[in-house]
């Protein structure tokens, strides 16, 4: 992650990031966003670990619950962007991240 985030803020610098053009997302998108991904990397972890120990059916009602209640965090972030004025070059990226993250999510559920 550290390497990612230098990589990213050299682009930056660089002024060769691909998404160097797009605004700053407002602070409460941003929060809500950042809520939703560590729930994500949680829920992940969660998942992990169920597998590791060899046991996952004795987790899995923790693990609904996790991708319960991560799922209706999903649903609030895309509800904050569809009543936003965040551009909608912005709005296709986090959709196309967010969609990434709940396909992951989903086959770490089936499998």
């Amino acid at each position: 992650m550290e390497a990612l985030s230098e990589k990213n803020q050299a682009m930056m610098e660089a002024g060769t990031h691909p998404y160097g053009d797009l605004p700053v997302l407002p602070e409460p998108i941003k929060l809500s966003l950042e809520k939703l991904m560590a729930s994500a990397a949680e829920l992940e972890r969660g998942y992990q670990s169920a597998v590791d120990s060899g046991r996952f059916p004795d987790h899995i009602n923790e693990l609904m619950e996790l991708k319960h209640r991560w799922a209706d965090d999903l649903q609030s972030v895309v509800r904050l962007f569809q009543s936003s004025d965040v551009p909608l070059r912005s709005q296709a990226v986090v959709q196309q991240v967010l969609k990434t993250m709940a396909e992951r999510i989903n086959r770490l559920d089936q499998g």
